[in-house]
């Protein structure tokens, strides 16, 4: 009996080490440890040197013991020079996630002395480990300015609609999905109440699946990885329009993203 027992205790517990071994695994290959910020989409990407792209600069992340992200390593700094303003890699640049309860604060500073890149606190808030609303605050400590996203979910879990507020502009989103759970487009509908003239139209277009799993879901917490972040494979081209009052596209910007992928069908961003 003793040596039956043995045997059964020794196969329980080998069992219990390949099933603890299968969901670690499970859980690295459903994160990345890194990506190249060009397959993302960060703000006025259409104004990075795109240069730079074959420097092979990679964005960094560092996780927690409970697999959240704590700190993003490299980013964009906004530089002026004789072609006007535009965005440059730096790997000095390095943001912090810290979380308390439901909320989580966002700061990016500079890892070199004395250089300013003017970073903004971003606070967000969950309710059911869901992102229900965002505050930015001012980049500048003498602007008391907010802007704020509110952030709304349909019955199947998939976010429908965002608001979002800055000072006097209002920008109403809402988000269609083809019926592979992945994003098709983005109708954002603008708003000023002091009535200046503005585009009150623009549409985000995201098409060129792939068949991958999306690596990227928990990194929803960045503005520039948001879109990414919403749908069950890989858009790999983006289009961007915006309309003037008749309904005409006044501006079209298009961008492709160069997806590889490993042996495993993995994306590689």
């Amino acid at each position: 009996m003793g040596r039956i027992f043995r045997i059964k205790y020794l196969l329980c517990l080998m069992l219990l080490i390949t099933i603890i071994s299968c969901n670690k695994e499970q859980h690295e290959i459903n994160r990345i440890s890194d990506y190249s910020p060009w397959s993302m989409i960060y703000p006025s990407a259409y104004k990075m040197n795109h240069l730079e792209q074959s420097t092979g600069a990679r964005i960094k992340l560092i996780y927690d013991k409970k697999g959240r992200i704590t700190e993003r390593i490299g980013g964009f700094s906004l530089t002026s020079g004789i072609g006007g303003e535009n965005f440059k890699y730096s790997d000095k640049i390095k943001t912090v996630v810290k979380y308390d309860n439901n909320t989580a604060t966002i700061t990016t500073h500079s890892l070199i002395e004395n250089y300013d890149i003017h970073s903004r606190l971003r606070t967000l808030f969950f309710e059911d480990n869901r992102l229900v609303k965002r505050i930015e605050d001012s980049a500048y400590p003498y602007v008391d300015d907010k802007d704020i996203t509110e952030y709304y979910y349909d019955t199947t879990g998939k976010i429908s609609r965002t608001v979002e507020t800055k000072n006097y502009k209002t920008i109403e989103s809402t988000y269609h999905y083809d019926g592979n759970d992945n994003l098709h487009q983005v109708i954002l509908i603008n708003s000023d109440s002091r009535g200046e003239a503005m585009m009150p139209k623009e549409t985000i277009t995201f098409s060129d699946y792939d068949d991958a799993k999306n690596l990227t879901k928990n990194l929803r917490i960045f503005t520039e990885c948001f879109y990414r972040s919403l749908s069950r494979n890989n858009f790999r081209k983006y289009t961007h329009e915006q309309y003037d009052t008749n309904g005409k596209v006044v501006y079209k910007h298009q961008y492709t993203f160069d997806l590889l992928y490993d042996d495993d069908n993995n994306p590689i961003y």
